[in-house]
């Protein structure tokens, strides 16, 4: 029995999972996430800014001090958007890597997409056509795949931080701003609006941020309490919309109190769930699956039956 962590460097935040294998079967026992927002002030010069850049350091170095309390025998490193939109991002991987005698790889939006589709059908079942998100905050992910195989998959670079620094909205976020960030939305999903045309979808499966605080969002306001950790969380497109059409009427003081939306979200939240409805309004589907898997999952999943070549 051996354990393994996967260091997740995203635009926002730099995520830590620790497993522990056995027969090739992974089981989690630690996930930290710490809010780092390394892509702030990046997105609009594609240059990684000093703040930020100090914040990933002690993150890293706090993440690796975790991964040796709980004995672990090998680190993976990947990192994504804005980090790989970055001129200076593959600078800051290589000192990260010279500092910390780490292996971090800056992997392509095409792998980001196949993994979190790898991450997600690790762990759910579905029948048919399924349209997979993930919403990060650089790019985001879409897939359009059954359980057996992937059959569309893109990076496109419109995650929320992104979107945030290019559109800076007020909160709450006029109806202006709403379309015209709508609209570049569906400028930018022309392709995947085509494969649409061709292929039916009855379902969409969400992970990440976005869809991790709309669960815990609809379990405060059904229950009055947090959703216990699971697999996955079901919501109707109709429910989606009236915790939406709420969120949209908040100032940013009242987002950071919202139940279920950690407070580090709040500024990006409406942004994401923008482009959520935009999805919704292309494909018609009713149901939303949110998965607790996605990237980090997906490339355990491949070391394990693959054999990822490091």
């Amino acid at each position: 029995m051996k354990k393994i962590a996967v260091l997740d460097l995203g635009s926002n935040t730099f995520n830590l999972l620790i497993v522990e294998i056995q027969d090739k079967s992974p089981k989690i026992i630690h996930e930290a996430k710490t809010p780092v927002k390394i892509g702030e002030g990046s997105f609009s010069n594609n240059y990684l800014q000093e703040l930020p850049i100090k914040r990933g350091y002690n993150t890293i170095e706090q993440h690796l001090k975790t991964a040796k309390l709980f004995g672990v025998s090998k680190i993976y490193g990947i990192a994504t958007s804005a980090i790989r939109s970055a001129t200076n991002g593959s600078v800051f991987i290589d000192n990260l890597n010279s500092k910390f005698n780490q292996s971090i790889k800056i992997i392509s939006g095409e792998e980001e997409a196949e993994l979190i589709y790898l991450g997600v059908k690790s762990s759910l079942n579905w029948e048919g056509n399924a349209v997979l998100l993930d919403i990060g905050g650089g790019s985001n992910e879409i897939s359009i795949a059954s359980k057996k195989e992937n059959l569309f998959s893109k990076s496109y670079n419109l995650g929320v931080g992104r979107i945030k620094q290019l559109f800076n909205p007020s909160y709450p976020i006029d109806n202006n701003q709403i379309q015209s960030i709508k609209e570049y939305y569906k400028t930018a999903l022309l392709d995947f609006k085509k494969e649409l045309q061709k292929t039916k979808v009855d379902l969409l499966i969400g992970s990440a941020g976005t869809f991790d605080s709309l669960a815990q969002i609809h379990s405060f306001q059904k229950n009055g309490f947090a959703a216990a950790k699971s697999e996955s969380y079901i919501i109707t497109a109709s429910e989606f919309n009236k915790i939406h059409k709420h969120l949209l009427t908040l100032n940013i003081d009242q987002l950071k109190r919202v139940d279920g939306l950690p407070p580090f979200r709040a500024e990006f939240m409406l942004l994401g769930t923008i482009f959520l409805e935009t999805i919704l309004e292309l494909t018609s589907v009713e149901k939303i699956i949110q998965s607790s898997k996605s990237l980090k999952e997906g490339f355990i999943f491949k070391i394990l039956n693959e054999d990822y070549n490091e």
